[in-house]
């Protein structure tokens, strides 16, 4: 029989309040906590410690690592680019789900609910206020039962070159093509093609971004 925490790697329906995905909840909030009052000038944290505890949130000491190659890690751990810039404070669930490229940016006040596997590719820009949801319930509250009920994750892609301006909602399940904009204040439920302006609540793609190549 599969764990909780089985099923929610394997995009299943699944318990969030299970003793143990409680507890990596509390661990994660730990590490944010370390990172969000690193930004305190008065602390004077330089810039690569910060790097370092942020760092940290997306891959928790607890978890195994590979010794190598042919020895695989079910567990799945999370990546940070280089030069890769994130605003306090930042809040997540559980932290190891979360894949950052190069070169991002990204604003305060970010959240992001990650029981499955999110992906914010390179150079892409977050704008203060996002909200990036990969979880989800059921839509009949007979079978929603609050804190006994499940939940179900399911998979946001980013890809490279976005701009996703603030107070953007993304809803699980999306992905947002390369090189397009969600203007401000938008809420993203369907996927959005590459290289387009989308907007509203729901979003609908405006206009194409014209000039820019669709390679």
């Amino acid at each position: 029989m599969l764990s909780e925490k089985e099923k929610m790697f394997k995009g299943e329906k699944y318990l969030p309040f299970s003793q143990q995905l409680v507890e990596e909840r509390e661990n994660c909030k730990a590490a944010l906590w370390r990172f969000n009052h690193s930004m305190d000038p008065g602390r004077g944290v330089t810039r690569e410690e910060r790097t370092r505890l942020f760092k940290a949130i997306l891959q928790p000491s607890w978890i195994p690592r590979r010794t190598n190659q042919s020895s695989p890690n079910p567990h799945p751990i999370g990546s940070l680019g280089s030069d890769v810039c994130v605003e306090a404070p930042f809040y997540c669930e559980y932290g190891y789900n979360i894949n950052i490229g190069p070169d991002v940016v990204i604003g305060p006040n970010c959240t992001i609910l990650d029981p499955c596997i999110i992906i914010i590719s390179a150079r892409c820009i977050i704008g203060p206020n996002v909200n990036i949801y990969g979880n989800s319930v059921d839509l009949h509250p007979a079978r929603r039962q609050g804190s006994k009920g499940p939940a179900q994750g399911k998979r946001i892609v980013i890809e490279e070159d976005c701009f996703i301006g603030g107070n953007v909602t993304i809803c699980p399940g999306v992905t947002i093509g390369k090189g397009s904009t969600v203007a401000a204040g938008s809420v993203v439920i369907n996927d959005i093609p590459r290289y387009v302006l989308a907007a509203g609540n729901p979003t609908r793609v405006v206009r194409g971004m014209y000039g820019v190549g669709q390679g």
